[in-house]
Parts: C-alpha cells; sequence; structure tokens
C-alpha cells in the first residue's frame, strides 16, 4: 500500500528507483488512485511551493503537450485539470513524466545523473568537464548531464570533496539544502545535509563563494577557511581551519612539512578525537615531513611516528600520554 510519507519521499526525490516504480505502477493502477494522488500532491506543493501563474501556465502547456504525445502511443485516456486543480496537474505531469528537472533547474530539461553512498561507503566521481568528487558515506548527488547550460549546476545531500576543472566560461555550483557554493577552479570540502544542524564548506586551494540560499549573504573564501551555517539562526561565520583535516576522509592522507610533535598531536587530536598530553622532557625539536596516512586507530600512527620522532606512549581510553623514550 502507498503511504502519503512514501508519496512525500517521492516529491522529494527520496525514492530508490524500485520504490518510484512502485509509485507510478500505484498511480496507474486506478483512477481512484490518481485521484488520491493529486489531492495528496496538492496538499504538499500548495503548502510548500509559492509558483507564479506565469511559470505554472507554462509548465502546464508543456504537461499537455507531453500528454497528448502519451495518448497517441498508448491510447491511455488523460483526463484535463483545470480551476484548483492547476497546480497538481503541474506537479503530476512533471513527477510521473520525469521531467522534475524542470523546476529543479529553472526549466532545463537535460537528463539527470544521481550518484548515491550507502551507510558505510564512499565513492568517487569524474564529472564530464573533468571534475573530481569524492562522496561521503549516506550523500548525494544530482547533476544535469553533460553540462549543457551555462553554468555547471550539482544538487548535494550530505558531504563531498570537489577537486574542480577551471572554466571561467561555465562556473561550477554546488547546492545544498540550505547553503550552495559557487567556484570556476578549486579543491574544497562541501557538507550540507537535510539532517545537519549546521552547513560547512572548506576550502582547500583557490576560491569559492558561500551563500545561503534563503539570501543570508555572500562570503568569498580564502584557502585555509571555513564557512558555517545554522540551519536555525540563519547566521553565517568563517574561521580559520585545517582544511585538510576536514576532508581528510576521501583520500586519508594530510601532507606535513616540518611539523613538530606539537603540530602533529594537535592533528592526531582533530583526526582522532582523544587527548593528547605531551611530557615536558620531550623532544620539540626534531620534525616530520611526508604524508600522514590516517589509519583504523590511533595506534598503529603512534607506532610509525615514533620510529622518527623518538617518544613513547600510553593509551588510556581517549587519553594519550607521549614522553621521551
Amino acid at each position: 500500500m502507498v503511504s502519503y510519507k512514501m508519496i512525500k519521499d517521492f516529491f522529494e526525490g527520496k525514492c530508490c528507483d524500485d520504490e518510484k516504480k512502485i509509485v507510478l505502477g500505484w498511480i496507474n493502477a486506478s483512477e481512484q488512485n490518481r485521484e488520491r494522488f493529486l489531492r495528496w500532491e496538492e496538499m504538499y506543493f500548495l503548502g510548500k511551493h509559492n509558483i507564479s501563474d506565469e511559470k505554472c501556465l507554462k509548465a502546464e502547456q508543456k504537461l499537455l503537450a507531453r500528454i497528448e504525445n502519451q495518448k497517441k502511443e498508448h491510447n491511455v485516456k488523460i483526463r484535463r485539470m483545470s480551476g484548483f486543480m492547476r497546480y497538481a496537474a503541474v506537479f503530476v505531469g512533471i513527477i510521473v513524466l520525469s521531467v522534475l528537472a524542470y523546476f529543479r533547474f529553472e526549466g532545463n530539461d537535460a537528463n539527470m545523473i544521481r550518484f548515491s553512498t550507502a551507510d558505510g561507503e564512499t565513492k568517487q566521481l569524474v564529472l564530464p568537464d573533468g571534475s573530481k568528487v569524492w562522496l561521503n558515506e549516506n550523500t548525494t548527488l544530482e547533476y544535469a548531464e553533460n553540462f549543457e547550460d551555462d553554468v555547471r549546476r550539482l544538487n548535494l545531500n550530505g558531504e563531498a570533496y570537489f577537486e574542480v576543472t577551471s572554466n571561467k566560461h561555465k562556473p561550477f555550483v554546488v547546492k545544498g539544502s540550505t547553503m550552495q557554493i559557487e567556484v570556476l577552479g578549486t579543491k574544497f570540502n562541501f557538507k550540507n545535509s537535510d539532517k545537519c544542524r549546521i552547513a560547512e564548506a572548506s576550502l582547500l586551494e583557490g576560491e569559492i563563494k558561500a551563500s545561503g540560499n534563503a539570501n543570508e549573504g555572500l562570503i568569498t573564501l580564502s584557502p585555509g577557511q571555513k564557512v558555517e551555517l545554522n540551519v536555525y539562526t540563519r547566521q553565517m561565520k568563517v574561521s580559520n581551519t585545517d582544511a585538510e583535516i576536514d576532508a581528510i576522509w576521501h583520500n586519508d592522507f594530510v601532507q606535513l612539512t616540518n611539523a613538530n610533535i606539537y603540530d602533529i598531536a594537535l592533528l592526531l587530536e582533530k583526526i582522532y578525537k582523544v587527548n593528547i598530553v605531551l611530557s615536558p622532557e620531550i623532544n620539540k625539536v626534531n620534525t616530520y615531513s611526508g604524508a600522514l596516512q590516517k589509519k583504523k586507530n590511533i595506534r598503529e600512527v603512534l607506532d610509525i611516528l615514533s620510529h622518527t620522532i623518538h617518544f613513547n606512549y600510553t593509551i588510556n581510553k581517549k587519553n594519550i600520554f607521549l614522553s621521551v623514550e
């Protein structure tokens, strides 16, 4: 049985392909189901969207043309909607005929590409323009096939790391549920899930512009900075950050240059969420350069570092004590 919750997920793009087939099959199974679907849809969209009559009329005309084609091909009798059902007719046609991208991308009918990751899964993608994207777990990314418009638009729900190919004629825009990022060419990490209280973006290279979807402002970031948007207060703030640490999940590496024991201790605290205490006698002169690889547990990392920087360590739950050999 199809419930209103399933229909709501269908409208919000949260259904998997199998669930979409179930909903569409249920809609087409009977006139009674179609009427119930229309009532649910009108209730949902009229409560969430403020769409101009001009845009509705344009979409409705487009819908009716497609319906006529469907009638010729499948000999299906489809009833015209009018009056207070106009909104429902517009959105039913858009969803059932798989052109929801009309509203998402301001009238663009390009085919949508969608990638998702499950719990504990990460995925690397190469976009049509050569840009690289790493999706963290429980993340969904959508974009128009081949980036045919003058803007490379993507929708993100979750967390992703981007290495964007520069193209001054085609800005690269990633839109989350509460904040969007615009770039030309750069490396940055963006986290904006509809389940998160804070949306955030950290910049590794280049320059990005961050703005709230409700006009909270426009902020330009430099490398080593992070912007955060509080979903509830709608306030944006900028702070300094170690952007490589923010994005370490995508490749498990951090590049270090002449890092002393204090630098490394701070780094490990951020990565493994531990407290590190240094003995006053520990050597502060020795440094470490190279790629520090994230391991499953901090003990493995400490074993590797102790051979270069020379220290002993003791672990007590989340507290670690470093001392001289």
